[in-house]
């Protein structure tokens, strides 16, 4: 078996998308991250989270946070996605998503 890297895209406390992911990089800033308080009596910590507006689902099922993330990479992959949709079968194409904290921001309104 083959696999292959043809393209990636990046959304982090970094940045989103590529560009402006290395640019915080390189300068060393992560505007993402924000102290908060409440969780730890007494203490702030720090969280990371992606400064963007995510694209809504309207299926109310899914539009949940790594769903919405997922769609916001797939809609910032479209050319790249495209070009790989075209000459490789559906079955053969995957997306990977990492996310540490998808759901916090739900799971703290509970």
């Amino acid at each position: 078996m083959t696999a292959a890297i043809t393209s990636f895209w990046t959304a982090s406390a970094l940045g989103v998308g590529n560009a402006e992911t290395l640019a915080n990089l390189q300068r060393g800033c992560a505007p993402g991250m924000r102290e908060i308080g409440g969780d730890i009596p007494g203490r702030t910590i720090f969280f990371g989270g992606i400064d963007v507006a995510l694209p809504t689902i309207a299926e109310k099922k899914w539009n949940m946070r790594a769903c919405r993330l997922l769609k916001l990479a797939v809609e910032s992959l479209g050319p790249e996605l495209g070009a790989v949709r075209a000459r490789v079968a559906p079955d053969r194409l995957g997306i990977v998503l990492g996310a540490s904290n998808t759901g916090i921001d739900e799971a703290q309104a509970f």
